[in-house]
């Protein structure tokens, strides 16, 4: 039996994690934004959350994803309405239309479908201006049309947001690892956030560069794959002795140091001896120093921005790490900001293009 505990580790949950009451005021203030953009827009649009906020990982300072979403997709519904002959709006007048024309005669989803995304994302960032402009606590526009998913960051009753337009498949890998941590909550959920917080801080993160440093999304997944190889992401038996975080961590680290990563594929779920043999879709393991498969997405290397410096850097935090942690009873805060190497120094302004869930 692991006897060994990892102090503070609850106390930094409690200090860093966004709290339930946190939460609730996220909700709202959704769901208020949620009635103002409708008056815009036919087909009652749904504003669905995504991210830390839904996952229950996320940090109590952190910003909230959200996407504009549809009973289908723009595509979809644009394809619906040629069938049925609906009048539509063409791209030319939508994009020259003043969003006060839109209360007038309502932006229909499908003539969303036209338009490129960062040219939705346009639309949305005029919209959004004109909300402003009826007193509402909004501020700080600022659409990032070079994202992967272009986006609009901005403030709404002093929260910070994320806004995408029609992102379903954010939405449904936020979706999918609320599903795994659900599986044990009381160990996952600690387990991603406490990473989290040690890559945070040992410098693993966004560095101000647009490539090459971890995200969270990124770590989880890894951090997944290894408690599948494991046996470890299973519900706790009655009576079972809870697994003890120390070990968790240890293992991990231990498991991160020794692994060559370029030679694996690391999964959460599809068979990984099949991917190991070559058969996964959309990449080669031979190519990245890292491979870590989206759940979601399959043709998608998570992790195909990452650097061999960033690689080599995890290794020599966990390797210290495990270090640290030879003491009989180690803090968590011993683990955090370990001295050694310095991530490599930002060359260029960092670009959201990485945004993780």
């Amino acid at each position: 039996m692991e006897t060994r505990s990892f102090l503070g580790l609850d106390t930094t949950c409690l200090e860093l994690k966004a709290a339930a009451v946190t939460i609730i005021r996220r909700r709202e203030a959704v769901a208020k934004l949620e009635r103002r953009i409708r008056e815009y827009f036919n087909g009652e649009p749904v504003l669905v959350l995504f991210g830390s906020t839904i996952t229950g990982i996320g940090m109590r300072n952190g910003d909230v994803d959200v996407t504009l979403t549809f009973k289908k997709s723009v595509e979809e519904l644009l394809e619906d309405a040629k069938e049925a002959g609906t009048d539509l709006r063409d791209k030319a007048t939508l994009l020259a239309s003043v969003p006060a024309a839109f209360r007038g005669r309502r932006i229909d989803p499908a003539e969303l479908g036209q338009l490129t995304k960062s040219e939705r994302l346009q639309i949305m960032t005029r919209v959004m201006n004109e909300i402003r402009k009826d007193r509402e606590p909004l501020s700080g526009l600022a659409p990032i049309h070079n994202a992967r998913t272009p986006l609009l960051r901005f403030s709404y009753d002093s929260i910070d947001f994320d806004f995408t337009v029609d992102n379903d498949i954010s939405a449904s890998k936020s979706r999918w690892l609320r599903e795994q941590i659900l599986v044990n909550p009381s160990l996952i959920q600690k387990f991603l956030f406490g990473i989290r917080i040690w890559a945070l801080s040992n410098e693993l993160l966004d560095n101000g560069q647009s490539r090459g440093h971890f995200n969270s999304y990124m770590l989880n997944l890894m951090a997944l794959h290894f408690m599948v190889m494991k046996a470890y992401l299973k519900a706790p038996e009655e009576g079972q002795e809870p697994m003890a975080l120390y070990r968790l961590f240890r293992e991990f680290f231990s498991w991160g140091v020794l692994t060559k990563h370029s030679d694996l594929v690391h999964t959460s779920g599809v068979s990984y001896d099949s991917l190991h043999a070559g058969k996964a879709l959309g990449f080669d393991p031979k190519w990245d120093v890292l491979n870590v498969m989206d759940p979601i997405d399959l043709t998608h290397n998570v992790t195909m921005t990452v650097t061999p410096q960033y690689v080599s850097l995890l290794k020599q935090k966990m390797c210290f790490s495990l270090a640290k942690m030879k003491k009989q009873k180690t803090n968590f805060a011993e683990i955090l900001s370990i001295p050694g190497q310095a991530a490599p120094s930002p060359k260029r302004k960092a670009s959201p293009s990485t945004k993780h869930v």
